[in-house]
């Protein structure tokens, strides 16, 4: 078969997974999937109390004389499901449909971004669409609705296109944009301006739009305080969000966000793909993929804009990330771009050595994986878990010479996407 049709077939089976069960009732109270029944309430009260008394803040319970206000996030994905809901109605698998259709966006946009890092590759753009389509998180994810979601995924995925394309005033109003859909969207100016300072070109822009964000944010939160004195908030959202408790803090902080890390990127890539993008990461080039950053290429840059957003959120707000799986949305976009890149090494011949560069992350993620975590029946778990060591042992095998042959690749990577779609069923 031919690999571009192959990874093609791997970009529509993704697709059509995230559709099985669009309008499962089940999905109404499964947090990680429809943002629990608040984000749907939420948004019916925004779209149905009046303005001037809701002043637009976020809001539940609408129908009693106390409604209860939620002022932890800007309501700008709640009005855009106000359009959206107008026109597809308010079903669950309208509102699914929503986070869906940003998804399958950011397939494609990510796409546009590997055409930039990789313009010599015909083939490397359609494996890298096909990683952002098969990872389980983007599959399971790609319905959740949430404050955060793959809504402002899409704006940082602009982001980092317009930014490889030359155009930096473009990146800086997406980045504003990725800003107003959700906090964490304002982040990604930050890897833009690190881009525009090594590029020499469109650092006042980023910069000037950058500081008009900031000041857009926190009068976003005093607008919904009702007050100018948003310092409390500041403090609770920066410094202590109590997502963790107290016996967790200190010394044993910094670990338990290591094995999160370790785990979040096995469960929403797989064990095996999450290996080949660290693999990458860490050996690409035969030396690591960012160990001189004064002579980045297109590649490069490519992955830290798609994926440096989540990266720096991670290290600025890793309490969320501990609670919030979902959240690595905003980096697997990088991890997609890295993974896809030794998978297109492997496939076309180039040599690939460091045994233990891959042995170490297999064994790794496969160990922490969290087997059976969606429950569906012991044999499908089985059958599950089976697939994803089997995929991990052949990973080892290859790195230490074994099971070099032409077809190993796509099998490797065919066994992966099975896996993670399997699970969703």
């Amino acid at each position: 078969m031919n690999l571009r049709v192959f990874f093609q077939i791997l970009i529509v089976a993704g697709i059509l997974a995230k559709f099985y069960g669009l309008n499962d009732p089940w999905k109404r109270h499964d947090h990680y999937n429809f943002g629990g029944i608040w984000t749907s309430s939420f948004a019916e009260c925004v779209r149905t109390t009046p303005l001037a008394e809701s002043k637009g803040v976020p809001h539940s319970h609408c129908w009693t004389s106390q409604p209860n206000y939620y002022r932890a996030h800007p309501p700008t994905v709640l009005f855009a499901l106000w359009g959206w809901t107008s026109a597809f109605g308010t079903s669950e698998g309208a509102h699914r449909l929503f986070t869906l259709t940003f998804s399958v966006l950011n397939i494609w946009l990510l796409f546009l971004i590997a055409r930039r890092a990789r313009p010599e590759s015909e083939l490397f753009p359609w494996i890298a669409a096909a990683m952002q389509s098969v990872f389980l998180g983007n599959i399971y994810f790609g319905t959740h609705l949430d404050f955060i979601c793959e809504f402002t995924v899409s704006f940082c995925l602009l982001m980092a296109w317009l930014a490889l394309s030359g155009r930096m005033t473009a990146a800086a109003f997406a980045a504003l944009a990725a800003g107003i859909s959700a906090w964490p969207g304002y982040i990604s100016f930050g890897p833009l301006l690190i881009f525009a300072w090594f590029r020499g070109r469109g650092v006042k822009r980023v910069l000037a739009l950058g500081v008009f964000g900031f000041a857009l944010a926190l009068a976003t939160m005093m607008w919904m305080h009702q007050t100018f004195d948003i310092l409390g908030f500041l403090r609770m959202k920066m410094v202590d969000p109590g997502y963790i408790s107290e016996r967790e803090k200190g010394w044993r902080e910094p670990f338990l966000f290591v094995m999160n890390v370790t785990q979040g990127w096995a469960r929403l890539l797989s064990p095996t793909l999450a290996a080949l993008a660290v693999y990458e990461l860490l050996r690409g080039e035969g030396r690591g993929l960012f160990s001189s950053w004064r002579r980045l290429g297109s590649f490069e840059n490519a992955v830290w804009l798609a994926g440096g957003t989540g990266l720096l959120y991670g290290f600025l707000g890793h309490q969320y990330f501990m609670v919030h799986v979902y959240l690595y949305l905003l980096l697997t976009p990088g991890l997609a771009l890295l993974a896809a890149r030794l998978i297109e090494r492997g496939v076309t011949g180039e040599p690939i050595t460091g045994g233990w560069w891959l042995t170490v992350p297999a064994l790794v993620f496969a160990a922490l994986y969290p087997y059976g975590i969606f429950q569906s029946s012991l044999a499908h778990d089985v059958c599950n878990s089976v697939l994803l060591i089997g995929g991990a042992l052949a990973l080892i095998a290859f790195a230490w010479g074994k099971l070099r042959r032409p077809w190993f690749w796509p099998t490797l990577v065919a066994v992966a996407a099975l896996a993670n779609i399997s699970q969703t069923i």
